[in-house]
């Protein structure tokens, strides 16, 4: 699909300065896509605003970047590595879900939520480190990860969906503050209680039956 309104010029996506946010749909299904720098004007990216940009492989976001709106960026399938902007905030549903080439994310420490499905389909994400400022992650934020082997919750109550990580089958270390297995355990289905881990001082986890 070709971009019939949106401004692409020479596969670049162009925002104006002066907007506060990238409406939703904008640049759905431009095949032709293949960057977007997001200017500091823009704190939120709408609905779908990406969505099916098949062949968007560098994005850069504004330090000013809070929300990230539901399906924002899903089906993405040539981005492979994301750095978030420092004051983001939310992660909207299914955000990059099916971002299937998606293999690092960076996280800021003052995100606060991770939306159900929110990289679900991310079939080459490796691990991921949730920061202790998040206070939800959200039903299935992580399904069909086949290849996710670690994830690290830096923080001690981060409220997980039950099924935030279901379908990832190579998940073999889930990684927990000191004192916080029985929290997560509450959370998590029982099948991943034997990898829950907790962390010790001198980056040595432990496992306390």
């Amino acid at each position: 699909m070709s971009c019939d309104e949106c401004q692409v010029i020479d596969g670049i996506g162009i925002i104006p300065v002066d907007e506060i946010g990238v409406p939703p749909h904008e640049f759905a299904y431009c095949d032709e896509l293949n960057s977007i720098v997001i200017p500091e004007s823009i704190s939120v990216i709408g609905e779908s605003a990406f969505e099916g940009c098949v062949n968007l492989r560098n994005l850069q976001m504004s330090d000013t970047m809070l929300w990230i709106g539901d399906e924002a960026f899903s089906g993405c399938e040539s981005l492979a590595h994301i750095e978030f902007p420092r004051e983001l905030h939310t992660i909207g549903w299914y955000a990059f879900s099916d971002c299937i080439n998606l293999e690092d994310i960076e996280f800021p420490d003052g995100l606060a939520i991770i939306g159900n499905f929110a990289f679900s389909g991310c079939r080459k994400l490796r691990s991921v480190i949730i920061p202790e400022g998040v206070r939800e992650v959200g039903d299935d934020a992580f399904a069909g990860c086949e290849i996710l082997k670690e994830v690290v919750f830096k923080g001690s109550n981060t409220i997980v969906g039950v099924s935030a990580f279901e379908y990832c089958d190579a998940l073999d270390k889930i990684i927990v503050p000191c004192g916080s297995r029985s929290f997560y355990m509450d959370l998590l289905p029982e099948n991943l209680h034997s990898i829950i881990f907790e962390q010790t001082d001198g980056n040595v986890s432990v496992n306390r039956k």
